[in-house]
């Protein structure tokens, strides 16, 4: 009898809540731009109004990480910025409140 090589996973695959808004990347837009843009719609007011996301997360790989070339399915990252949990997943930033 054969067995599966691969490693069973320990963890419950994370799905995104129903009631989180939605905000697609535009391919000149970096990721940090993206996610600040999101969070301000969220909001309702300007990116300026935002604390500097850089206090939050190193811009620097963010936007590489996202980088047009790199937008894909293959990579996610959540972090916490403004008081919102937001998700980065290919090209869509999600923005969930936290409770």
């Amino acid at each position: 009898m054969a067995t599966d090589p691969r490693p069973t996973p320990t963890h419950e695959p994370r799905t995104e809540p129903t009631d989180a808004f939605r905000y697609s990347m535009s391919s000149d837009e970096t990721a940090c731009e993206a996610v600040c843009n999101a969070v301000a719609t969220v909001e309702g007011c300007s990116v300026l109004d935002l604390e500097p996301i850089a206090e939050t997360v190193d811009t620097d790989s963010l936007d590489a990480l996202f980088s047009p070339a790199n937008r894909d399915e293959r990579y996610h990252l959540t972090l916490r910025y403004a008081g919102y949990e937001v998700a980065i997943t290919g090209d869509e930033v999600s923005v969930l409140s936290v409770s």
